[in-house]
């Protein structure tokens, strides 16, 4: 009988709780009101719960305090992905702006916004970036290019959403643009 016992409680052990994601979710306030407030109704009932919410808080107030930012922050940060075409093709954004000519024109997307990029040869081995935001916030919106954990350079979004990176060392950077309530980043951008 006790390995009939022993089983049982292994199967049925917490078998009605929430998936500790979902309890993850709940403290995070992230959850839709009728299921926060189903897994409420289960914490009052469910010693084992509590505790492991409990847990939760107290990693997330130790871990909070070595970020940067909050955590409501870090869920407005979009990575961008490059759309599909070929460098060098005509992007509708700058087909709408004027010829790009064979310079390197990318597109990319990260939420609602849309972000091309066209990368033009300086004299000098320079290059010189030419950026359009649409769909985002123009107004206190910067674009910022990185390299190697450190800004570079960084530029206020007009009030069409262009930027102009000028006298750009060739190699791989970080295009992060950040806007009042969001940040939308391009990993690898090899100019």
């Amino acid at each position: 009988m006790s390995d009939l016992d022993r089983q049982l409680r292994n199967n049925l052990y917490r078998y009605d709780c929430p998936p500790s994601v979902e309890l993850g979710e709940y403290q995070l306030q992230m959850l839709p009101e009728a299921q926060a407030n189903r897994i409420r109704a289960h914490l009052q009932a469910c010693p084992y719960c509590r505790s492991e919410l409990s847990q939760l808080a107290a990693f997330l107030q130790d871990v909070s305090q070595d970020l940067d930012y909050s955590l409501v922050e870090r869920l407005n940060i979009w990575i961008a992905e490059r759309m599909p075409g070929e460098a060098g093709g005509q992007s509708l954004a700058f087909g709408l702006r004027g010829d790009s000519g064979s310079n390197p024109v990318y597109d990319y997307q990260a939420g609602g916004v849309q972000i091309t990029v066209e990368i033009q040869e300086n004299s000098h081995a320079q290059r010189t970036l030419l950026g359009l935001a649409l769909g985002i916030a123009v107004q206190g919106s910067t674009a910022n290019l990185w390299r190697d954990g450190e800004r570079l350079l960084s530029v206020p979004l007009d009030e069409l959403g262009n930027f102009i990176f000028s006298a750009v060392d060739p190699g791989e950077y970080e295009l992060i643009l950040t806007s009042p309530d969001a940040e939308y980043h391009i990993q690898e951008l090899r100019v």
